[in-house]
This record gives C-alpha cells, structure tokens and sequence, in this order.
C-alpha cells in the first residue's frame, strides 16, 4: 500500500498520543472509500457516489485554510450590557467597568478579540490536507478536531505527517485535541469535555472550522454553536443566589413539608397528565376535562391559571422559580375565582418546589414537598447527601417531567408543551398572565429557531424553548418514559403524536388518593423547623471566612506579579473549579456567580483594547473594581448565614425571613 511508511509512523503517534483513537483505527478493515493516486500521493477519495473533493485535495486545503484565516468564523461576546439584568451590583459593576475605561483613555475597542485565541473547533480531517497552514495561520492554544468518519482518518495517516504537525504545535505552544466518533451527540460531548477541562472563560474568540458537509459533523457543530451562549453568558448573580439561600433557610425551617429526592421510584401504570401552557392548551383542554379522574394531573407554573379558569384543579402544581411573581400570579388566580377559594388557598392541590422558591408561596397549598434543583446555592449547602432533581430546567414543563419521572410516572400524556408557537401573537395559552395580567401581558412573542410541527406544519421557537425540547428528548430516552404528545406545537423526538381528541381510557376512575398515600409513604416528612435543627449552621459561617481569605490571596499575589489577563483567568478558572469540591463547597455557589460573571464581563473589554498600555492599565482599574464588589458581597454574605443561624436556633427572625421584596425587579 502507499506510503505505508508514513502510515506506520503516523500509528505510532496515535498510540502513542491517542490510545483511544489508534484502538479505532488499528482495527479498520473494509474501507468503502478508495484513494485516488496521483505520482505516487493520495489527492482525493472516491466514495463510491462521487469524491470527496472532486479534484486534488492538497488545492482543496489550502485553499479553505486561506480563505478562513482571511475571514475566520469565531464566537464572542456580542455585548456585556445584558449582565446586569435586575442587579443592582451588577449594575454598578458594569458602570464602573464603563468609568474605568475612560479613565484609561480607551476609546474604541476592536470588533474581534485580539491575541492569542484559547480553542479552535474543527470539524472534519478528511484527508487532512488543511490541518498544518490551518493550524499554523491561526494563533491559538487549544485544537480541537473531531470527526465521524473513521476511515478518513486512516487514509489521512497515509496522507500528510501526524507527526510533522503535533511537533510543530508543540513548538508554538500549542495543544491538539483528537476525537473520533459517527454520533454527533458524542462527538459534542468531547468537545464539551474539553472546554469545561480547560475552562469556559476563555471562549470569547473561539474559531469555528468546518471541512466537509457530513451529518453528523454538522450536527456536532450545531450543538455546540447554540450551547455556547449559555457557556458565555455569566450564569446567576449575586442577588439571585443571595435570594435563594434565604428562602432554602425559611421553606426548610418554618413550614411542614416532605422531601422528594432525585431518585427514581417504583414504575407504576398510573397515568401523568403533564400540563404547559402552551397556546394549544385552549384546543385542547376540554378533553383534559374529560379525562381528568383517569390521570394525576401536574400543571407546570403559569399553566395553574389555565387549568382554574376550565374548572380543573391540577392534583399536584409544579414550580421552580424563586422570584416574588409567583405569590403574585398566584393571588391573581385566587382573585379570579374567590367563589372556588373562600380560604384564600388553593384547597386540594398540592404543591412540589424546588426550595428556593418564594417563601410566601407554600402557604397557599395543602401539602409541600421540596426538591433540591442542581446548580443552586440551597442546594449546596442544605441538600448534602440528598439526590439532587437534576434535569429540571431550563422551562417549568420539563420540571414537571423530571419530577413526575422520578414518583414513579413512566405513562405521560403531554398538553400544551408547545416549545413554540406558530403564531407569535398566540405564544401562551389566553387564560395566562401573559394576556391577563398588567406587567406581565406580552404582544408577541419572536425566535430565531423553527422545527417540524408535532401534527404537521412548522413551530417556532427561542434558544429556550429550543432547549427545552433537546430536553425533553434526552429524558424520554434515559428514563425509558412512554409520552404521548397531544400538544400542537413541536414535534419531540421519542414520543408519539396523539390527537386529544382520540385519548380513551377504558379503566374507571383512579383511586387518586391511593395514588396520594402512596407518594406521601415514599417522601420523607419534616415538621417545621426539623430540618434545620442538626445542621451545622456555624459552618457556613466559617465557609465564607475561608473563601474570604483565600480569595482576597489570589488577588493580592495578581497584583503584586502583574499578572496578565489571561494567566489571570487560568488562576479563577482553577480557583471556581476547585471551589465547588473545596473546603468552601456548601457556600461557593452564592458567589460563583459574580467571581465568573464578571471576568467574562472584563474579557469582552480587555480582549479588544488595542494598545498594550491601555490594557494594562485596565485591568489595574478592573482587579480594584472586582475586589471592592466582591468585598461586600463576601461581608452581606457572611452576614446572612450569621441570621441564619439565630433564627435557626431559635432566635429573632431576621428581616428577610417574610420573604417579600424590598426592592423592584426580580433580585432583592
């Protein structure tokens, strides 16, 4: 065979470098493709159906390397305006940022990021023609290739030198990352290992390469690129996670409630109706009506207000938000209907919440049950050794489904999880505060995004309900769920279409409350203030003390070295990713927020400041900005779980204990 010495040399790279890889390759046997010679080299690949290059694909490479060092596709921030949102540090934070850039005499920053770029996701190898003046023309750390066809990869190694290209990456400090697989949804993966490896912090400017048009690779690359702004975006702030250590220390300490873990319970073939309050709701809720007494019927958040104005009481109500509105939107609903709720309460359903959600909420069920959402600060530092409910974002429809999975439902029947709209005007359901509310009425609704309607025609959609249809899918495949879509919205992969109109249920009536005790058997119970009562409350106290210290530590050495921004981002990458598993663990989260939040925030700026001097300067003004906020975030911080603890132990209540806002907007 052709150049068997070089394919020699090139498997032992592989084995040596990737193990995982060359295991794949080693064995490959019965190619389909067939090279194409010319003077003795591979130019192209013949795939039985045509070529892969239709020509020589030395030329090929060269010239898409050239043309996208020319004009390069990357990722970045757009703008970091949008992270102050509703808080008032983040807001300061941005407005000093801004002062500060003044102060340095910066008056216009570059549109791309300048310097040094930390990955580059490529997709596809081909023959590997591209890879070298690819890699050598564009300045960046991390290389990450991927590919789905196995033995394209094979013939590459008999094409150009492994070898030749990971001694020169080494030489400009560069570190290639080699992956191998024909499913997209493992390929993103590895990908995604990668970034969380070497951190999220650096992908502002990331370059995006792509080879040859193939399936699964563009669906790799489709994942990745709609991922990426939630990778970018600064996850939580301060104000948000301070709200949900607060309402974790009431819901737990002051009212009666059963925990549900997120654990998986015996299967039982009791119907769940799973309720949104998507716009195909009003079609649809009549016959929800109909067969109401032969399913338990979750209503997911808003989706309560529907359900009350059709006469229908949902058996268990769904929330996970921590924000005020929900006690709001849920007093509107009883003021609605005072004729249906003399007490004032919502008497005969039960309420499952996450425990960050709005302490002014539980009193208007019957029965509480809290579950300890992952990527919160209530949970980290309450739910130790309790299964956490992951999967429940990032929509309250695909709460409901995690939470009904994990009681026990594999039967689900879905209504109005839309994931969309076809008409923008028509996003919700009309009896929902979206049309009746002053506050929250919205005229339409716009996306960027469309999907195969689940009974025909097209849907539209946002990143979020995009999101929570990928969602969706995953779980109906890892719980092993049997759904049946009676929404006109999205079509979702795994489940079966059904019209409401064809639903029938032979069986009689359920026995409802047999299916009530039996969930209340298979939860744990706790009185008010139980809970709480053998926690440790002092240390996380001593928690905020250490991350203080430790923190404040790696700041003063930043300064006192002169680091650069980017050895500076490398060191708060190390210290977020240690800090979750570290001797602070419990009370990280209520900081993590801000400590990447606003480094990402900083990166928009100092990675497009032209001239050296300014740069350095700026980040002089951002290190002394960062550590003054953070001060008292750290000091508020260690205040609260100081209450905490009296209240806990039996003493005064601490202001916030009535959990109502003090201050406009979402964050209080």
């Amino acid at each position: 065979m052709i150049n068997q010495g070089l394919y020699d040399r090139n498997l032992g790279f592989l084995q040596k470098h990737f193990p995982q890889v060359y295991d794949q390759i080693a064995m490959l046997d019965n190619k389909i493709s067939q090279p194409v010679i010319e003077d003795g080299v591979i130019i192209d690949l013949n795939l039985g159906s045509g070529r892969l290059y239709k020509g020589d694909g030395r030329l090929t490479g060269d010239s898409q390397a050239a043309s996208f060092i020319a004009a390069p596709s990357r990722s970045g921030y757009k703008s970091v305006e949008g992270i102050a949102s509703d808080s008032i540090v983040s807001r300061r934070y941005y407005d000093q940022i801004h002062e500060a850039l003044k102060d340095v005499g910066v008056d216009a920053i570059s549109p791309e990021p300048l310097g040094r770029a930390s990955f580059m996701f490529t997709f596809g190898i081909g023959l590997g023609f591209h890879l070298a003046p690819l890699i050598e023309g564009v300045d960046v750390e991390h290389v990450v290739i991927v590919e789905a066809v196995d033995e394209f990869l094979s013939w590459s190694l008999r094409a150009i030198d492994w070898s030749a290209l990971h001694k020169g990456m080494e030489e400009r400090n560069q570190v290639l990352h080699l992956f191998v697989n024909s499913d997209p949804v493992v390929l993103a993966g590895n990908i995604n290992r990668v970034i969380e490896a070497v951190g999220e912090m650096f992908l502002d400017g990331a370059y995006f390469f792509r080879h040859y048009p193939f399936w699964a690779l563009d669906e790799a690359y489709k994942r990745i690129r709609s991922e990426l702004p939630m990778r970018m975006v600064g996850r939580g702030y301060y104000e948000d996670e301070r709200k949900m250590i607060r309402h974790g220390v009431v819901n737990l300490h002051k009212f009666d409630h059963y925990l549900v873990r997120g654990q998986f319970r015996r299967r039982h073939g009791v119907p769940a109706f799973i309720v949104a309050a998507g716009p195909s709701l009003d079609e649809s809720i009549e016959y929800l009506r109909q067969w109401k007494d032969h399913g338990i019927i979750f209503s997911a958040g808003t989706t309560l207000q529907a359900l009350v104005k059709a006469g229908i009481m949902p058996d268990y109500h769904i929330e996970l938000e921590n924000v005020a509105t929900t006690h709001q939107v849920c007093m509107h609903i009883l003021e609605q209907r005072p004729e249906l709720f003399p007490d004032g309460r919502f008497t005969g359903t039960k309420m499952i919440a996450s425990t960050s959600v709005s302490p002014l909420v539980p009193p208007l069920f019957d029965e509480n049950y809290f579950f300890y959402r992952d990527c919160a600060v209530s949970t980290t530092c309450f739910g130790e050794g309790i299964e956490i409910m992951n999967g429940v974002g990032p929509s309250i429809s695909n709460t409901c489904i995690s939470v009904a999975a994990r009681l026990g439902f594999e039967n689900m029947y879905l209504f109005g999880v839309d994931c969309g709209w076809r008409d923008p005007c028509n996003h919700h359901s009309k009896n929902t505060m979206y049309y009746t509310l002053d506050g929250f009425k919205t005229d339409r609704f716009d996306g960027e995004f469309s999907s195969p309607g689940n009974f025909g025609g097209t849907v539209y959609s946002n990143l979020i309900f995009t999101w929570t249809r990928d969602m969706i899918e995953q779980k109906v495949k890892l719980f092993g769920l049997k759904m049946f879509n009676c929404s006109d919205g999205a079509y979702i992969h795994g489940t079966t279409p059904k019209l409401p109109e064809s639903l029938f249920f032979a069986n009689k009536p359920l026995d409802k409350e047999a299916v009530f005790q039996r969930i209340r058997d298979e939860s744990e119970f706790f009185a008010a203030g139980a809970f709480l009562a053998h926690h440790d409350m002092a240390r996380y106290i001593a928690e905020v003390d250490h991350l203080r210290a430790d923190f404040l530590a790696l700041l003063d050495q930043a300064e006192a070295e002169k680091i650069d921004f980017r050895l500076l981002v490398a060191r708060l990458t190390d210290f977020h990713r240690e800090g979750s598993a570290g001797p602070y663990k419990h009370v990280y989260a209520l900081f993590q927020g801000s400590i990447v939040g606003f480094t990402k925030a900083a990166s928009y700026f100092i990675n497009r400041i032209y001239a050296d001097g300014e740069r350095i300067k700026f980040l002089e003004r951002f290190l002394a900005i960062y550590r003054s906020l953070h001060e008292e975030m750290l000091d508020e911080g260690r205040t609260i779980f100081v209450e905490a603890k009296i209240m806990v132990e039996g003493g005064a209540e601490p202001e916030w204990a009535d959990g109502k806002p003090r201050v406009p907007g979402t964050s209080y």
